[in-house]
């Protein structure tokens, strides 16, 4: 393999990144002129509304996304008051807090292009390769989405790839104490988006302590040890600002919002913090645990080809009222079907990595042992939520795992690479057809869809 010089690696990941962000961003702007940004459950379920105030506009999430006010809001509201203050633009503070606070998720979306081109550079699938890698993660339908709205799902990807890069960049002369709390402040960082990222960036910690361990009770002892350590530093956190923080109610400009319109933004009558967390964790489970969970596990291997290119979205009507319709994916046959050959082709290289995984050398064993752990914990979280594919951010990368495995080596690199190339121009070209028809539909139907609406959006 010929070395790679460090200026082409900047040239390629600088490329990329602002690539990246700007189709998001671009797909962040037209959404929101389009209305979508204004209500809740209309790409897959996505709270949008809810989330834009927790990123801009100082609204708490509750338990499911304990700091995800506190990361962003204060340093949204600091951006915006030096805008204002430089004259870059006139407008009144609560508007300039929303605009700077769409450009979080996009600019989440570059930084992780730029992560995931380091995580395959190290794996040594060769510059081109892990370009090809890093545009097909960039062209696939879930980073589309999740990439460019204003929700928690891009955020979480970031934290995903951070979590693989850090399982694979560890070198001997790094000490021990920078590294661990490397880790620690991840899974706070993680948690703290969202409360379950402590689960799957903690499988990708123990898969790295039990490469370099020699007792798999010493190496789970330490994961679970550094995610129980970061999962209380959250809680205490997240516990100073519940108390510091007025409820979202009192807040100028924002109206009351019950529970059971929105979970996350619920402000309880009590003042008891345990009567709130167990009152929001019952109803958590009666609204998002599915009556059918053996049919969601079936339906999982078709929501990661669904990851990537969906052929078909179902519209549905939107039961919020605030849009008159939804797509979603929950409706869509499963796969494998002759009727959709890229993503029964999807499922056999992921099925086909996964073999091959077993007997890879170290450095990818580490990323494949993480990658099998999201995946078995993503498959057992299929039972939850109306939606399967809004949770996809947390899988996308594990499952590009064994897509990569596949062009490793240098045995046949023209023959691999062209195969990347292909399939990352035929997951674009689906997507690009299936984003324009969602827009035109947006543009056209929103006014006057009615109830029972079942129509099949197809993407080839």
């Amino acid at each position: 393999m010929s070395p790679i010089s460090k200026p082409q690696v900047r040239v390629i990941a600088t490329g990329l990144a602002v690539a990246t962000f700007a189709l998001h961003l671009w797909l962040a702007r037209t959404f929101e002129s389009l209305g979508v940004f204004e209500a809740r459950d209309v790409l897959f379920d996505a709270d949008i509304s809810v989330r834009l105030l927790a990123l801009s506009d100082w609204m708490p999430m509750g338990i499911k996304h304990p700091n995800l006010m506190f990361y962003f809001s204060p340093l949204v509201a600091m951006v915006a008051k030096l805008l204002q203050w430089v004259g870059f633009a006139d407008m009144p503070e609560p508007e300039m807090r929303r605009t700077v606070g769409i450009f979080i998720v996009p600019l989440a979306s570059a930084l992780q292009s730029i992560v995931v081109l380091q995580i395959f550079l190290r794996l040594e699938v060769g510059l081109w390769r892990a370009m090809f890698l890093s545009t097909l993660m960039l062209a696939s339908f879930s980073s589309l989405i999740f990439g460019s709205i204003p929700e928690s799902y891009g955020l979480t990807a970031l934290c995903m790839a951070l979590a693989f890069l850090l399982a694979i960049v560890r070198e001997p002369s790094w000490p021990r104490v920078r590294y661990y709390c490397a880790w620690i402040l991840l899974c706070i960082f993680a948690t703290g988006i969202t409360i379950s990222n402590i689960a799957f960036v903690g499988v990708i910690l123990w898969a790295r302590e039990m490469q370099d361990s020699s007792s798999w009770l010493r190496a789970t002892a330490k994961a679970i040890g550094i995610a129980a350590l970061a999962f209380g530093i959250t809680g205490m956190s997240a516990l100073i600002v519940d108390r510091l923080m007025p409820a979202p109610q009192a807040q100028a400009g924002i109206e009351k919002i019950e529970f059971e319109t929105v979970v996350e933004a619920e402000a309880a009558e009590s003042d008891s913090v345990a009567h709130r967390l167990a009152g929001e964790i019952v109803r958590e489970f009666q609204l998002y645990l599915d009556q059918n969970p053996s049919g969601r596990l079936a339906f999982f291997p078709t929501s990661l080809a669904h990851t990537f290119a969906p052929k078909q979205i179902e519209i549905a009507e939107n039961v919020t009222g605030e849009f008159r319709l939804a797509f979603t994916l929950e409706g869509t046959p499963r796969l494998p079907r002759r009727s959709d050959p890229l993503g029964t082709t999807l499922l056999i290289l992921m099925v086909s990595g996964a073999c091959l995984a077993m007997r890879c050398e170290s450095s990818w064993r580490v990323m494949t042992l993480g990658a099998a752990g999201v995946l078995a914990g993503s498959w057992l979280m299929s039972v939850w939520g109306r939606e399967v594919f809004l949770y996809s951010q947390t899988w996308h990368l594990a499952a590009m795992m064994f897509l990569a495995i596949l062009v490793k080596g240098e045995q046949h690199v023209q023959v691999k690479t062209s195969a990347i190339v292909l399939l990352s121009l035929a997951v674009a070209i689906t997507n690009g057809v299936t984003i324009a028809k969602i827009l035109a539909i947006l543009r056209t139907d929103a006014p006057t869809v009615t109830s029972g609406v079942a129509s099949i959006l197809g993407a080839a």
